[in-house]
């Protein structure tokens, strides 16, 4: 009886043990990982395969677009090395005569035989502007294929001496024999040769407050008649001769507005300022007007002279004369 019972379950222990579960469904397994592997692998390289071929369409036209390529290069190569490109000519035109146009040929000749493509604009209106303080603006026409157009500009003159001509911007240049009727004739306290012989400037702060005050003359006060202006460079004032022989002073560093609007309130109050003779009037101080009187003429001169000059007067008068020949 209890040997039937041992035989029973070690038969069974047996049994279970030739049904390795497990080992059959790792062999499963396994055999199912490697032929998916195998399949994937399969299709990746065919995906490479097929991602390196080409379309029919697009391997039609490869030869046409290695072509283009070619072209180009050449092309470019061409246009870039070739003499189809080279500026040959250069005209350059002027706004106003104080511009030395050989000057500026000068300056700009070294552009000739360049490529136009690579033309810096920069470099020659830096070449321009520094060689000729006068120029403004300077602006460039290409035509193609080898022609280059320059148009300069200089700063207006707003004044002028005998001999010189003063911009806007300072700058004082030679003047030429041609008359400048519309610009307004001045004197200054010192000779300007240097100034336009090195190159140095007027103070543009100055110039624009004398032009500003005559400009404000004509708009307030009746009547802009006057003989001479001088402008004193140092001192920054200004001396204007009146054509009935008054001599006004103005300080330039302060606003001319306010020094204009005085004479106008003046003349509004007590009737024109010219009509009774002055040696000079003095709208430097503030809030008031000084009037020296014909009646006081040895003290008004001797004031004049003392802070002017023992020839102040003669200067005025001799420029006067000058100027109305």
């Amino acid at each position: 009886m209890f040997e039937k019972i041992l035989n029973t379950f070690t038969k069974k222990t047996k049994k279970s043990r030739l049904k390795p579960k497990t080992k059959k469904g790792h062999y499963f397994f396994e055999n199912k990982q490697q032929s998916l592997f195998k399949k994937r692998r399969r299709g990746v390289f065919a995906n490479m395969k097929n991602s390196f071929s080409l379309p029919r369409q697009a391997r039609q036209k490869t030869p046409l677009i290695i072509s283009s390529i070619i072209i180009t290069l050449w092309v470019i190569l061409f246009l870039i090395f070739s003499s189809f490109l080279k500026i040959s000519n250069i005209f350059i035109y002027r706004e106003g005569s104080v511009i030395n146009i050989d000057q500026a040929y000068g300056n700009v000749d070294y552009v000739r035989w360049k490529n136009i493509l690579f033309l810096d604009t920069n470099e020659i209106v830096s070449r321009l502007q520094k060689s000729q303080r006068s120029i403004s603006s300077i602006e460039f026409d290409v035509d193609f294929p080898n022609s280059l157009n320059i148009h300069i500009a200089s700063y207006p003159a707003i004044f002028q001496t005998p001999e010189h001509l003063i911009l806007s911007n300072g700058v004082v240049v030679s003047k030429d024999l041609k008359e400048y009727i519309w610009i307004p004739h001045i004197q200054t306290s010192e000779n300007i040769d240097n100034y336009a012989i090195f190159w140095d400037t007027l103070n543009i702060a100055d110039l624009k407050n004398l032009f500003n005050l005559i400009k404000y003359w004509k708009k307030n006060i009746l009547g802009l008649d006057f003989k001479q202006i001088k402008y004193f460079i140092k001192e920054k004032e200004l001396l204007l001769m009146h054509s009935s022989g008054t001599i006004l002073i103005f300080d330039l560093s302060h606003d001319v507005t306010t020094q204009i609007e005085k004479l106008a309130i003046y003349e509004k109050e007590k009737g024109n300022i010219f009509d009774k003779k002055y040696i000079y009037i003095d709208v430097r101080i503030p809030e008031k007007l000084f009037l020296c009187s014909l009646e006081f003429e040895y003290d008004c001169r001797r004031n004049m002279k003392h802070i002017y000059g023992e020839s102040i007067f003669e200067v005025f008068e001799s420029e006067s004369s000058e100027l109305q020949q």
